[in-house]
């Protein structure tokens, strides 16, 4: 079509002068002399990014630049439209130079009236020319050549782009990400590394998926990912093969994802992930790759240190499946606190970072909470990379520890203390209106006993349950609702303490079966009477994740109308569905929820974070499941007595300021809630303006960082009577200490050997009726 199209403009040219060299053609070819120099403009700077890249090892520029090609042809919109263009033309532009060159030498002074080069039977080959008929003849030979030669370089280019489009062409490139696997809830992951590194300029990121290059390619496509200056290369292949992996460049990688198959049963998934860390451990990494270090997705807890003894450098192996279930409990003490915890895992709004900052030494820790500008410090991290969450008030740094931030984005964080801090600091702490209350011990609550309702069922009920046990009083009941068999139920959860070596010690389980939607069903459950009720996502192989998030919601809706019917319930009732893609959270938040969990979404967040960085794993541990610090909802009324029934206007660092007295780091209040969005949040974390005062309603709600409930290593006497002290757990009083001390016990060696967070791995080692969004908020720890 190409060749066809080049000889009617050929035609057409030939038909306005003598030769090719008329005004069109002079015109045609300042084009196209433009493009050709633009083209050797780009090959310039691609030689600049192959030396930069110090991919020299790995393939020759020829490759590096067919590479190169290949990724401009896959994600450029209408490129094929672009190739053929260029290729017309330079086609066109061959053809009208042979021609002017051809003509005066077959016979001299010919004036070409018409050119017909599809000459058929019968057909006079040139009409309205002088000059002898050979050598007419010998022009159209001389055609015919040029039109095979055409012919030969069309077909052998068609050849050249399905390699490129099936990805054939081997990965040349240095400090990007390698992802090894692929599934839909990989794009999140994608998205959230996109934006992280959208500060310092954008980055690689190579993907070697089971599937087509062609499919995975076109469903980040549908999925608008915005990749925000960064790039995406797409390769088919196994993780388990070396060849495979090779063909993404994982030797020169600074990260590497390997992720779980969720396609297959956690036993399968775990025992191909162990292949393909056989796999990675048998190749030569280059010396250039800076700070590499590989991210591990582990389904089973008991599996964790076995991929840790195949490390080939440092690894972080994260079990996200059973921090999800972990993250539905913490996130159920209050209502709001899931959204808070989501906010602070993407990129998109603020997150946490660590930071090396100069000049903190001799500073407290009091008055680094004001002396950072953007960005909110809650702890920090030794050189032994241990987290250290809300030190005391008055401790003082060295000057050699890490600072743990609340901040929008890397290019926020403060490299060092400003000059002339010490006044302005001062000056802050010294103009608060506020007048404190004293200190939050008396705000922490009592462990009760409490029913809890699971409605659902999936392969994260274990990390759920375990984690609940963990919590809550003796005496307590779980009943769980799915369609599921009974039994079948029964020995799951028995097969999921055996993996924890752990028995449940505080609860007792009730199962009843039935379909989730049946209403008759969910009207037989005890849903006035209960303190917590999980909406589990259906993850059945038969399931979609948009049927599983329809069937979820519908749940939800008919638990809230039983609620509303019934016009009773718990006064610190809260419901957490569980959702799995973006629609189901849109859905929650227009029926009037804030509080819901999208499984999917906080696992690649989770992955991400770590990618971005590794050190960080400890603090979703101490931070975000509540073992050294814990978020909290809290009223401004905790922290200071307010002379004024009605509202008043404070600012906040008037806020962080008295909450600082109390020992604790704000860092956030409560927003505008909008339910007419698709989706939203409730919580303004880190205000833009400290220092602008804002009014302040009664029901107006602070985030807090507060340290959680612990018991001290001194307790050992196992009677049920024994007090807690000050520094005890007030929250577990009335409860037999052998069983808070054995549950605390045994939280700090799971996070040694078994859990969601890892150490590096080199060595093995709302309707009408329904309740407002703070009404009847429990604001305690």
């Amino acid at each position: 079509s190409a060749l066809q199209q080049g000889h009617m403009a050929l035609l057409a040219l030939a038909q306005e002068g003598d030769s090719f060299f008329g005004i069109p053609g002079y015109s045609f070819l300042v084009v196209w002399l433009t493009v050709l120099y633009h083209i050797t403009y780009i090959v310039r700077l691609e030689r600049q990014r192959f030396l930069q890249k110090q991919a020299a090892h790995q393939a020759g520029f020829a490759t590096y630049l067919t590479y190169r090609f290949g990724h401009w042809y896959a994600w450029t919109p209408a490129a094929s439209v672009k190739v053929l263009l260029v290729l017309s033309a330079t086609l066109l532009v061959a053809g009208g130079l042979s021609h002017s060159a051809a003509v005066p030498v077959l016979h001299p002074g010919v004036a070409v009236a018409e050119l017909d080069l599809d000459r058929g039977p019968g057909r006079r080959g040139v009409r309205g020319a002088r000059g002898p008929r050979r050598g007419r003849g010998g022009l159209h030979r001389g055609h015919a050549d040029l039109r095979a030669a055409a012919l030969v370089v069309t077909s052998a280019f068609e050849d050249f782009l399905w390699q490129i489009r099936h990805g054939s062409i081997p990965v040349v490139e240095g400090d990007h990400i390698v992802i090894l696997g692929y599934d839909k809830s990989a794009i999140t992951m994608i998205e959230e590394l996109c934006s992280a590194m959208e500060t310092s300029g954008g980055g690689l990121i190579a993907i070697l998926a089971p599937e087509g290059k062609v499919e995975v390619e076109r469903c980040l496509q549908d999925a608008d990912v915005k990749l925000r200056n960064s790039s995406v290369v797409v390769r088919s292949g196994q993780p388990y093969n070396e060849e495979d992996v090779t063909r993404v460049a994982v030797q020169t990688a600074r990260r590497i994802v390997v992720l779980a198959n969720k396609a297959v049963s956690r036993e399968e998934a775990d025992a191909q992930t162990l292949n393909v860390l056989l796999t990675l451990q048998g190749l030569n990494y280059s010396q250039d790759a800076k700070d590499r270090c590989t991210i591990v997705e582990c389904c089973l807890v008991r599996n964790q240190n076995l991929f840790r003894s195949l490390a080939a450098g440092p690894m972080q192996v994260l079990a996200t499946q059973d921090f999800i279930g972990q993250l539905l409990v913490e996130a159920s003490r209050q209502r709001g606190l899931s959204q808070v915890i989501s906010q602070t895992l993407g990129f998109d709004g603020m997150e946490f970072y660590i930071a090396e900052v100069k000049g903190i030494e001799g500073w407290s820790f009091r008055d680094i909470l004001f002396a950072l500008g953007a960005c909110i410090p809650i702890g920090y991290m030794l050189e032994t990379n241990e987290v250290v969450l809300l030190p005391p008030m008055e401790h003082t740094f060295l000057g050699t520890e890490r600072l743990i931030c609340l901040s929008e984005d890397a290019s926020t964080l403060p490299v060092a203390i400003a000059p002339g801090m010490h006044e302005k600091v001062t000056k802050i702490l010294s103009a608060h209106t506020l007048r404190p209350t004293g200190s939050s011990e008396d705000m922490v609550s009592q462990t009760q006993k409490a029913l809890i309702i699971v409605i659902g069922w999936n392969e994260g009920i274990g990390s759920i349950m375990h984690e609940v046990d963990l919590v809550v009083a003796k005496g307590s009941s779980v009943v769980i609702y799915a369609p599921e068999d009974p039994t079948f139920r029964e020995e799951y959860l028995d097969a999921s303490q055996v993996r924890r070596n752990y028995k449940y010690q505080n609860l007792t389980v009730q199962q009843m079966q039935g379909a989730l939607g049946a209403r008759y069903k969910l009207e037989g459950l005890p849903l006035e009477a209960a303190k917590k009720i999980f909406i589990l996502a259906d993850k059945t192989e038969s399931s979609c994740q948009e049927e599983a998030d329809r069937l979820t919601v519908a749940t939800l809706l008919q638990v809230r109308d039983i609620l509303r019917v019934r016009a009773t319930c718990h006064p610190d009732l809260v419901i957490l569905p569980q959702v799995l893609g973006k629609r189901g959270e849109r859905s929650c938040w227009k029926s009037g929820l804030i509080d819901y969990i999208n499984s999917n979404k906080l696992s690649c967040q989770v992955l991400a974070q770590v990618c971005q960085s590794p050190s960080i794993c400890g603090l979703f541990a101490d931070l975000l499941l509540g073992n050294t610090g814990r978020i909290c909802i809290r009223s401004l009324s905790d922290y200071s007595r307010l002379d004024e029934e009605g509202c008043l206007k404070v600012s906040f660092a008037e806020i962080l300021n008295v909450v600082s007295r109390a020992g604790e780091v704000a860092i956030g209040w409560s927003g505008e809630i909008d339910h007419k969005k698709e989706a939203g949040t409730i919580w303004e974390l880190n205000p833009a303006d400290w220092h602008k005062p804002r009014r302040w309603a009664s029901d107006d709600m602070i985030v807090v960082i507060a340290k959680p409930p612990s018991v001290p290593d001194e307790v050992s006497d196992g009677s049920p009577n024994a007090d807690i002290s000050s520094g005890g757990s007030p929250e577990r009083a009335g409860v037999g200490m052998t069983t808070v001390v054995t549950a605390m016990r045994f939280r700090r060696a799971l996070r040694k050997q078994s859990s969601f967070w890892s150490a590096t791995g080199n060595s093995p080692t709302q309707g009408e009726d329904t309740p407002l969004p703070f009404e009847g908020l429990a604001c305690t720890s």
